[in-house]
């Protein structure tokens, strides 16, 4: 932890700031929580994204990191519908992060939808999409007590994955 460092939203304001943070701390893996808050000069709200992910992504080759970003799924998406499992387009501002992301993955707690059919620690991170790989999907199980996940066993996994994908 010691080699973590946080920094508050109200150090950075647009891409430009997170660039000029990746850049003075150097770190391998940098993250994003919620891409609609940084702010733009680009008065279309979706060019001003692509101009958002443009950044990053210079920013990723420059520093030669990761970037991860955080976002929500659209409201009112997953709940019109009979298969709960999040899909890449019920992500918010979708198209312009599929355009840019290399992977991209949608956290899913079916418990929340399908209490009778699942074990209540059961959670997924569904691959949504993977450019360089065959993407797969990572099984996990939930322990909210200790906050915490934990990789599940093989013959659990594959029962666990028949059930995603059926």
């Amino acid at each position: 932890l010691n080699r973590m460092k946080i920094i508050g939203p109200n150090e950075f304001n647009t891409a430009t700031d997170i660039h000029k943070i990746v850049m003075k701390y150097k770190p391998d893996i940098w993250c994003i929580d919620y891409l609609s808050l940084l702010q733009t000069n680009n008065r279309d709200a979706n060019a001003g994204v692509v101009d958002m992910m443009l950044q990053l992504k210079s920013t990723v080759h420059q520093s030669n990191s990761l970037g991860i970003l955080l976002s929500q799924i659209k409201h009112n998406t997953i709940e019109s519908r009979n298969n709960k499992i999040p899909t890449k387009s019920d992500i918010e501002w979708g198209s312009q992060v599929r355009q840019f992301s290399c992977n991209m993955y949608a956290t899913f707690y079916p418990n929340k939808y399908y209490r009778k059919d699942v074990s209540p620690n059961w959670y997924f991170l569904v691959d949504a999409k993977s450019r360089n790989s065959a993407g797969k999907s990572i099984c996990l199980h939930s322990n909210p007590k200790k906050c915490n996940f934990v990789e599940v066993e093989n013959d659990e996994e594959q029962f666990m994955r028949d059930w995603l994908d059926g």
